[in-house]
């Protein structure tokens, strides 16, 4: 391991840098390799979005609105269901 040690005693640890240089254009087989597998991708993803569709139905239909389930007054014990409100 590489390590030094400045002015004031502390040591140091570096990662050893590896050597900088270009990428290569792929050739012919590799952007044929590279094609397949992006054809093969945007088959699995368009397969699975179908499938999930397929699987669940309710994801295209709007979502109910919500039924209070309050009680209606008349069906609370105790309570006319004729009067005027001063009760």
């Amino acid at each position: 391991m590489y390590t030094t040690i400045n002015q004031d005693g502390q040591l140091n640890n570096y990662a050893i840098e590896t050597p900088v240089y270009y990428a290569e254009y792929p050739n012919s087989e590799q952007q044929r390799r590279y094609a397949f597998q992006g054809a093969c991708a945007i088959l699995f993803v368009k397969r699975v979005s179908l499938l999930s569709f397929l699987l669940h139905p309710d994801v295209t239909k709007p979502a109910p609105t919500q039924v209070s389930r309050l009680p209606v007054k008349s069906q609370i014990r105790g309570r006319s269901v004729k009067g005027n409100g001063s009760e």
